[in-house]
């Protein structure tokens, strides 16, 4: 009689040295990724804070670039009042409006 006997081959798929390539290769991309990370954070934090004084520096300008527009503004104010002939007085006149007016007639009756 004859009887056909088909032979499996022993193999394995993962065998441990395989195991142990695989598992040091993702230590090894992930110690990679951690030290690529690690960088971006501190080249983040030095970029901001570069930015932040940059912020600062622009600011104090501006800053005093408002202030010699005002002075300039105070200057030419000065001249057209020279110009003008006004005077500069030492009492002040307020102005009262005993009886209301017609819009605040209004806003009282209701």
């Amino acid at each position: 009689m004859n009887t056909m006997t088909a032979t499996i081959p022993n193999r394995t798929l993962y065998t441990p040295a395989r195991a142990v390539a695989v598992l040091g290769f993702i230590m090894v991309v992930f110690a990679v990724m951690y030290m690529y990370f690690l960088t971006a954070s501190v080249v983040d934090v030095v970029l901001r804070k570069e930015a932040t004084e940059q912020v600062k520096l622009v600011r104090s300008e501006i800053a005093q670039l408002e202030s010699a527009y005002i002075d300039a503004q105070h200057t030419i104010s000065d001249r057209v009042a020279a110009l003008s002939e006004f005077t500069a007085t030492s009492e002040k006149i307020f102005v009262d409006r005993t009886t209301p007016a017609l819009v605040m007639a209004e806003m009282k009756s209701e």
